[in-house]
């Protein structure tokens, strides 16, 4: 499946995010005006409910006839408003759901990960709180930190974010390897 580019969701994202401060602004005249369009509204000074001002059969046709257009925009934008309500959430999951960890929560499972040492666990892996065994043959790497230490060909540990990968039973990607060379490399 083809994706439009990160560019141009951004560039619709920014004119959304314009668009949707000038409706925020405009949104309470709006709702008050659709409220006082809703058939029952008190219209007359007296505060009774307004029947409108028209007094002949025709003209009372004419208006009762017609759609009401004010019902019908008062509960698409109701529904509309709830529907992106809905959506910015799972969006905002779904975009915080792939950051990086804080530094807040490596930390912490540094911490842990230290204070539950053993010695048979894999260094790389104990940076992000997991313990894995190191391999039977030796070193102070597990299986798959070693595979991968050895595929990048670099001196160094691991970048804990690429740990994490593994960590978090993620795919490691070309685009993943191609930026773990490149964070290696400048060590």
């Amino acid at each position: 499946m083809s994706h439009v580019p990160l560019n141009k969701h951004r560039a619709q994202l920014a004119a959304s995010a314009s668009l949707l401060r000038l409706v925020a602004e405009r949104l309470p005249t709006a709702w008050q005006l659709l409220q006082e369009c809703q058939p029952g509204y008190p219209s007359g000074g007296d505060g009774a409910n307004g029947k409108g001002s028209v007094s002949d059969r025709t003209g009372n046709l004419a208006t009762t006839e017609r759609p009401d257009l004010a019902r019908r925009d008062l509960d698409d934008l109701d529904r509309l408003l709830q529907r992106l309500a809905v959506v910015v959430v799972d969006v905002s999951d779904i975009v915080r759901r792939w950051q990086p960890p804080s530094a807040q929560w490596r930390d912490a499972l540094s911490t842990e990960a230290a204070l539950s040492f053993r010695d048979d666990d894999c260094r790389s892996c104990l940076r992000v709180g997991v313990h894995s065994p190191r391999r039977a043959e030796g070193g102070d790497l597990c299986r798959w930190c070693a595979d991968w230490k050895r595929a990048l060909g670099r001196a160094g540990d691991l970048p804990v974010w690429f740990v994490e990968l593994h960590a978090q039973g993620k795919r490691v990607t070309d685009a993943h390897v191609m930026r773990a060379k490149a964070e290696m490399r400048k060590r």
